[in-house]
C-alpha cells in the first residue's frame, strides 16, 4: 500500500499529465530517493527541469553535523548530499556560537532559531541544485507554485535532532571495503583488523591518531571508533587501538526543516508562471 507521501506525489503526476501531458514528457523522478526531485519535466519548446512535491506537514533541506568534541564545533559531513552554502554556514555558525545547547542532541531535538530569511534561503539552495523550478502540494485543490514563491505558501522553522538506533558489528566482507574507502577519504591512516573478541567478530582499527568517539559517514552506513576494554585488550600495532562500530545513518546527528501549509489557494499568477512554460508554442 502506497504511502501518503506517494498519494500526494501520484496524485500531482496525474494531474499534471492530465492537464499538460499531450503535448510535454512529463515522468516521475525521484521516488523514494531523497536526493533527486520528485517529478521530471520536458517541455515541447523549453529546457527540462523539475518538480518537488510537498505535503502540507513535511520536512526537507536535512544536512548532518557532526559535534567536535575537541574543537568544541559542528562538523558538515562530507558525505553529506548537498552543498556547503553560505545558509548552511550561517546556521553552522549560529549552532557553534551555542555548542552547549546542541551537542548532546537526542530524538527529540533541539530548535533553531535563526532568521526564517536563512531557512528560505536554504530551501533555494537545496532545490536549485536539483534543477527544481516549481513546487506542488495539496490545499484546497493542487497547488503549483515557483520556487520564488515558496515563502508564501509554507512556513518554515529547523531543528537539530537524532533518530537514535543501535549499533554492531562490521562484517568483513560486506562492510570492509566501504570502511577502507571511507578511512582513505577521511584522511584516517591506520590498520584494520577483525579478531575474535567474547565469541564475536569484532573489527579494530590500529593508528597513530586518537579519533575516540569519532564518526565516519559512508554511502551505506556510519561508523564509529571507540577505544574501550575490548581495544585495550588487543595488543598494539600501533600508539592507539579503537573499536569500529557500524551505525545506521539514521542515527547521525541533522539539522532538518519542518515545513507546515500557510496558503491553501492557488495564487493565479503562480499558475500563469508554470502554464506560461507548459504551453508555449514554437
Amino acid at each position: 500500500m502506497a504511502n501518503a507521501w506517494e498519494k500526494l506525489e501520484n496524485k500531482c503526476y496525474e494531474h499534471l499529465i492530465h492537464k499538460y501531458g499531450d503535448n510535454n514528457s512529463i515522468e516521475p523522478y525521484g521516488k523514494s530517493d531523497s536526493t533527486k526531485a520528485d517529478i521530471k519535466v520536458e517541455p515541447a519548446t523549453s529546457d527540462e527541469f523539475f518538480v518537488e512535491v510537498k505535503a502540507g506537514s513535511s520536512q526537507c533541506c536535512q544536512f548532518v553535523l557532526f559535534p567536535n568534541e575537541d574543537t568544541k564545533s559542528f562538523d558538515f559531513s562530507k558525505r553529506n548530499k548537498v552543498p556547503l552554502s553560505d545558509n548552511c554556514k550561517k546556521i553552522i555558525t549560529y549552532m557553534n556560537e551555542r555548542y552547549k545547547t546542541y551537542y548532546k542532541v537526542g530524538k527529540e531535538g533541539s530548535p533553531v532559531k535563526v532568521k526564517s530569511s536563512i531557512l528560505y534561503g536554504l530551501v533555494q539552495d537545496f532545490y536549485s541544485v536539483k534543477k527544481v523550478e516549481f513546487f506542488m502540494t495539496k490545499g484546497t485543490d493542487i497547488i503549483i507554485f515557483p520556487t520564488s514563491s515558496f515563502p508564501n505558501y509554507f512556513t518554515i522553522k529547523a531543528f537539530y535532532r537524532r533518530k537514535t538506533s543501535g549499533s554492531a558489528e562490521p562484517n568483513e566482507s560486506s562492510n570492509n571495503a566501504e570502511i577502507m574507502q571511507g578511512l582513505n577519504e577521511e584522511g584516517i591512516s591506520g590498520a584494520i583488523e577483525y579478531k575474535s573478541v567474547g565469541g564475536k567478530i569484532r573489527c579494530f582499527l590500529h593508528s597513530d591518531t586518537y579519533i575516540h568517539k569519532r564518526k565516519m559517514m559512508c554511502d551505506e552506513h556510519t561508523y564509529q571508533f571507540k577505544d574501550n576494554n575490548y581495544s585495550k585488550a588487543l595488543s598494539k600495532l600501533k600508539k592507539y587501538v579503537f573499536e569500529v562500530r557500524r551505525l545506521s545513518n539514521t542515527s547521525n546527528p541533522n539539522v532538518i526543516c519542518q515545513l507546515s501549509l500557510k496558503k491553501t489557494v492557488q495564487d493565479q499568477k503562480d499558475l500563469q508562471a508554470f502554464e506560461n512554460i507548459m504551453n508555449k508554442k514554437d
